[in-house]
């Protein structure tokens, strides 16, 4: 036996590998190179993201929804069998609408499930109702859906382009006429509907004109024309329109003018009226100012 001799290492042994012209290969592990804690980090890294990624996978292709859809529509089903389901629709504040076009906004089957119904979907559809301003919807169980509706005012008609338009109090136009409403002014001008509410604000404070108000013309947008009994043209200021109503006020009821006696009042200048009678009533009137 060799003889080995105390404090000497043992030589390393070294294996050729013949393939790749004697080239000695060393193949590594990285996970035992690494320290302990630096393995542990990246093992419990490498666990988290499995934890993450499986669900995220499992959402993405829609399994977990639907199971959620299917647990629900079980549950509602189950409600309308113990008799929640819709038997009536009651709808408050309805006038001008059209019923059967409130009835398709809402979209809903006599017998359908009354927790299948979304107020809040009914509610934005009835709203986007060109006569409905503002809808509030509720159920009402076991079986009832109660409908509140405030609908748009029409305060006059809009002439433009030989089409009729219905216009409410804040000047959005509804739509167009769809019967005859004798009792609204017509107002003419490509601005009109934006203006004409609150130019009928002022004649509401002026009801012996307003009466006898057919037409309303705005003029180069800036200032109105009124047509009053369908043939006086009264032609207003572009501002202090209200000093000149005052004026017409006095003016028809002290002269008594008759639909037939004028055509033309002018009211432009605040020291003047000038007025174009016809040829039967010229002898009759007599008004300060100029006429013509």
């Amino acid at each position: 036996m060799r003889s080995v001799k105390k404090g000497a290492q043992k030589a390393p042994v070294r294996r050729r590998v013949k393939r790749g012209g004697g080239f000695r290969l060393r193949f590594l592990s990285p996970l035992r190179e690494m320290s302990s804690g630096t393995r542990n980090v990246l093992l419990f890294s490498l666990y988290g993201l499995f934890f993450l990624l499986v669900p995220g996978i499992a959402w993405y292709s829609g399994y977990p929804q639907q199971c959620w859809v299917r647990t629900v529509d079980a549950a509602i089903d189950l409600t309308k069998r113990a008799g929640f389901s819709v038997k009536e629709v009651l709808v408050e504040g309805r006038h001008a609408a059209d019923s059967q076009s409130i009835l398709d906004a809402i979209q809903l089957k006599q017998g359908q499930a009354v927790f299948s119904v979304s107020p809040q979907e009914i509610q934005q559809r009835l709203e986007t109702h060109p006569w409905v301003r503002q809808a509030a919807v509720r159920r009402q169980l076991p079986g009832t859906l109660y409908i509140q509706l405030t609908e748009r005012r029409a305060v006059a008609i809009w002439q433009h382009q030989k089409k009729f338009y219905v216009v409410d109090e804040q000047g959005v136009v509804i739509a167009p006429m769809s019967r005859q409403q004798p009792d609204l002014p017509v107002i003419i001008g490509k601005d009109a509907p934006l203006y004409a509410p609150q130019m009928l604000k002022i004649l509401d404070s002026f009801q012996s004109i307003k009466q006898r108000t057919t037409s309303l013309i705005y003029v180069s947008g800036r200032r109105w024309n009124l047509l009053l009994n369908q043939t006086i043209e009264v032609r207003l200021p572009e501002k202090e329109c209200e000093k000149a109503l005052v004026r017409l006020s006095h003016l028809l009821e002290q002269k008594n003018l008759g639909p037939n006696e004028v055509y033309m009042i002018d009211l432009r200048m605040p020291d003047r009226i000038i007025i174009r009678p016809s040829a039967a009533a010229s002898v009759r009137l007599k008004v300060k100012g100029k006429e013509a």
